[in-house]
């Protein structure tokens, strides 16, 4: 292991950063919305700081919320879908019936 690993990873990250909040203060500029994009990109480069700045147990616990939040918006979603749809097929339909393009009557197809 090298003596300059994390002073190097330390550099590439604020340089990628540093990289980033250019870019897309370029192209906010480009536009004509320079100093909410200024505002706004001070702000995502002050906080991918402090995130690099406190340490990995921060960046773990948010890790663990952002997995959770997921997996629960997922299965929310998968219910509702469940729930509220007018019908449902079985299985064996769902997963053994397929239709060629020129045998589907309605919805959306591509005829091209």
């Amino acid at each position: 292991m090298c003596v300059y690993d994390k002073l190097t990873t330390c550099m590439k990250v604020w340089r990628d950063m540093l990289g980033l909040y250019g870019m897309r203060a370029a192209c906010c500029f480009k536009s004509g919305a320079q100093r909410c994009a200024v505002l706004l990109l001070t702000g995502i480069l002050v906080c991918h700081g402090l995130l690099n700045t406190i340490g990995t147990k921060l960046a773990a616990l948010l890790n663990g919320f952002s997995s959770v939040w997921h997996m629960v918006g997922t299965l929310v979603i998968v219910i509702v879908l469940l729930a509220v749809a007018p019908t449902h097929q079985s299985g064996s339909f769902v997963f053994g019936t397929f239709y060629g393009v020129s045998e589907v009557t309605s919805g959306i197809t591509n005829n091209g």
